[in-house]
């Protein structure tokens, strides 16, 4: 009796744990407007203080493009950043345990992915995300935006 009873509230704590991870649409930031006048170079050091400020890591930059990434326990993501004088977008570019779902249909069967999208998801973008994602790069936008108001003309 007290087997079954441990597998009952075993079974129920799982169910729990699993039901209360939060999902959100994948949303990728495109041409947001840098309302200043600044050259390039400004804009490039605004987003550098903005991701350092959020907490991110710059792990790989090309000019007008940096690959940024952030991580926490055992949770990370990375977005691809594009910029020009006058705008930047920001862009899901991979995650590691974040529970992405590649499709409805996978939401649907309960199919949690937490592999690298290119091995999971075909190399596309994943539809849901764990909602925490979303938060973070909120943030990052958030710090980014206050940068551009501090930058010299």
């Amino acid at each position: 009796m007290q087997v079954i009873l441990r597998l009952i509230v075993i079974s129920a704590s799982i169910m729990f744990i699993t039901g209360c991870v939060s999902f959100s649409p994948l949303k990728n930031i495109n041409d947001q407007a840098i309302e200043r006048k600044l050259s390039e170079e400004q804009v490039k050091e605004a987003i550098h203080s903005g991701i350092e400020a959020a907490g991110w890591t710059i792990e790989k930059e090309e000019p007008g493009k940096i690959l940024a990434s952030y991580s926490v326990r055992v949770h990370t993501v990375a977005v691809n950043i594009r910029y020009t004088k006058s705008d930047y977008s920001i862009n899901y570019a991979y995650s590691n345990n974040m529970k992405i779902h590649c499709s409805d249909k996978e939401k649907e069967k309960g199919v949690m992915i937490t592999k690298w999208p290119e091995e999971s998801c075909g190399g596309a973008d994943p539809k849901l995300i764990h909602a925490a994602y979303q938060k973070w790069v909120d943030n990052l936008i958030s710090e980014i935006d206050a940068t551009f108001g501090l930058t010299d003309t």
